[in-house]
């Protein structure tokens, strides 16, 4: 039984209509904000378990990773040119990686800013603490760091994942200073390859993808947590043709391709390094100019 929300997850209305149903569950839209998120209101348990070490090592049920550590060497180069993005607002400091996984974006940051991380995820912490990294699973609320201030946080492919956006972006507000920067990636739901590809849109991602933004509902949330935009970019991402072909045979339930993708996969020949930009997912990045 999927438990409802039963009001739009951003301001609260109760006024919300739904656009279609994907695996049985409702992505709305909120009649009074026009915000489109998904109907459903997930447990503590949920993020633990779906969270697990099935997500990064996938065998096709959760539409995420086949091997998220083989990517790392890949999706380094996108963090890349986000660190260089970052750099001009916040060179020094120290740096909180909210939704870190196993580390990767950590390892890159670390030769500009002291950094630490948190997520949900029991294993991926693990495999990032055998890494050497500080980190921490759990909730911001929870941890240790609500005791400290951090320059810089970001939120890679992270805010759509959370069930309160606005709880969550609130909570990093109190642990950053003033003019502390804050770097956010997620789907445009607005963007002309959302609106092209309708119902069958990539990112909406079922059930793990819990909120779909634009510029108009991202601006909205940033500015009610204390946060002004300094610039939206729509980077390149770096993917191994590996993640391409699973995420899509996976995603789309094509399993007749099934046999024809392990066959590659096992003769090495899915190691092809993709640059792709469908401009459809905003890197955001924000400052803060007040407490909530």
């Amino acid at each position: 039984m999927i438990k409802k929300l039963n009001h739009c997850r951003l301001c609260v209305s109760k006024k919300y209509k739904p656009l279609f149903s994907k695996n049985e569950y409702d992505i709305c839209k909120c009649l009074n904000c026009g915000f489109i998120f998904l109907d459903f209101k997930p447990g503590k348990s949920f993020f633990t378990d779906y969270y697990s070490e099935e997500f990064f090592n996938d065998i096709g049920v959760k539409h995420a990773y086949s091997n998220y550590e083989n990517e790392s060497k890949t999706l380094k180069k996108s963090f890349l040119l986000r660190i260089d993005v970052l750099s001009k607002y916040k060179a020094t400091g120290s740096l909180l990686d909210v939704g870190c996984a196993t580390g990767t974006f950590l390892e890159c940051a670390q030769s500009s800013w002291k950094t630490s991380g948190i997520d949900i995820s029991n294993y991926a912490i693990q495999v990032a603490r055998k890494k050497g990294l500080e980190t921490f699973v759990g909730e911001i609320k929870n941890s240790p760091y609500i005791k400290r201030k951090f320059d810089v946080v970001t939120l890679w492919d992270t805010i759509e994942h959370v069930s309160n956006p606005k709880e969550t972006l609130s909570e990093i507000n109190k642990i950053m200073p003033l003019g502390g920067i804050l770097g956010i990636t997620t789907g445009d739901v607005g963007s002309l390859f959302s609106r092209f590809s309708g119902n069958c849109w990539h990112l909406y991602n079922i059930p793990q993808h819990l909120s779909f933004f634009d510029k108009n509902s991202i601006a909205k949330l940033m500015k009610e947590t204390g946060f002004e935009i300094k610039e939206i970019l729509y980077l390149p991402l770096n993917l191994t043709l590996d993640y391409v072909l699973f995420r899509f045979i996976t995603f789309y339930k094509l399993v007749i391709f099934q046999p024809i993708y392990k066959l590659l996969k096992n003769h090495n020949l899915l190691n092809l390094e993709l640059n792709i930009n469908l401009y459809d997912i905003m890197f955001v990045v924000a400052e803060k100019k007040g407490t909530v």
